[in-house]
């Protein structure tokens, strides 16, 4: 919770290791309708399953895109409220629009849809997200209010086997810093790092602070 923020964030992380190359997917699921990206992507003329077995054969492939920026942001609309996800990616990511419900002949399946994150070919993964609630759409004024994203950019600006270490700039340009000890998350421990020359210390499984 962050007085930058309209309501709380949630900062999503997932860190994987691995001694051998691997395809990491990182599935969202949301409800609503697809508000806006800023990431360009091409939808197939006919949809065919993701994949053939590992119930990949059960999702069908709505999209593929990629983004040329370090962060791939897509916004949803669902009942009167807007939503964001912002996360961090690069070039060689592919974005993957989903929806359940191939191979389903008897219709049991619930048709939600889907947004994958898909890095290729790498023994280790970091997959680094913010989601945000925000604004609100009024059916009888048809008005709506703070329907966009509060932040501009996320970064990882510390990444080894004991810390990570995120940045997230809003569109006003504040800026804040989130570091979070990734072996040792007693509520005692004492933890210090290095970023930029300056000594960041406390106590806990994270830090979170104000840089600008």
């Amino acid at each position: 919770k962050d007085d930058a923020f309209e309501n709380p964030i949630l900062l999503d992380i997932v860190n994987v290791t691995s001694s051998k190359e691997n395809q990491y997917d990182l599935p969202f699921y949301y409800f609503g309708q697809v508000m806006s990206t800023n990431f360009k992507y091409n939808t197939p003329k006919e949809l065919k399953p993701l994949g053939t077995n590992n119930g990949y054969q059960h999702l069908w492939n709505e999209g593929v895109g990629n983004s040329t920026n370090n962060n791939a942001k897509l916004s949803w609309f669902h009942k009167e409220r807007f939503y964001t996800l912002t996360t961090v990616v690069n070039e060689k990511d592919d974005l993957i629009f989903t929806r359940i419900g191939a191979n389903d002949p008897d219709f049991n399946l619930r048709n939600d849809p889907g947004f994958i994150i898909r890095k290729k070919n790498n023994k280790n993964a970091q997959f680094v997200s913010v989601i945000e609630s925000h604004g609100h759409y009024s059916p009888v004024t048809e008005v709506a209010t703070n329907a966009f994203s509060s932040i501009k950019n996320i970064a990882i600006v510390l990444s080894n086997e004991n810390y990570i270490a995120v940045s997230i700039e809003t569109i006003d340009g504040k800026m804040k810093l989130i570091v979070v000890s990734l072996k040792d998350a007693a509520k005692d421990k004492k933890h210090n790092v290095i970023l930029e020359g300056k000594s960041v210390e406390w106590t806990g499984a994270y830090h979170f602070n104000n840089l600008k």
